[in-house]
């Protein structure tokens, strides 16, 4: 896994907005957050590739991703990275990267 600090703060925010009050505490998120950045190849500098996804909150990923030159973006939402097939990042679920490594 490859983060950047935009990553983590991208990460942080919707993790928060989605998760606190209701299902957890933030300082459980942030302890979640701390182990994945240690477990994380961590890129201090980043390409910019701006604008680039419909969603601008969505950019610090798609940098990240070309930046770190990976084989493949895990998503939700393919949409708002349509283009990056064509740079030959492999866009998958959280369902299909399951499949792909048989957890």
């Amino acid at each position: 896994m490859h983060l950047s600090t935009a990553a983590v703060l991208e990460y942080e925010e919707v993790l928060i907005r989605e998760l606190v009050p209701s299902y957890l505490p933030s300082r459980d998120i942030l302890w979640f957050l701390d182990d994945i950045i240690a477990a994380s190849v961590c890129h201090a500098s980043i390409r910019r590739f701006r604008p680039f996804s419909p969603d601008p909150d969505d950019d610090c990923m798609i940098e990240l991703a070309l930046t770190a030159d990976v084989q493949a973006l895990v998503t939700h939402n393919k949409a708002h990275f349509r283009d990056l097939p064509s740079r030959g990042i492999e866009l998958l679920t959280p369902a299909e990267i399951l499949r792909l490594l048989d957890l």
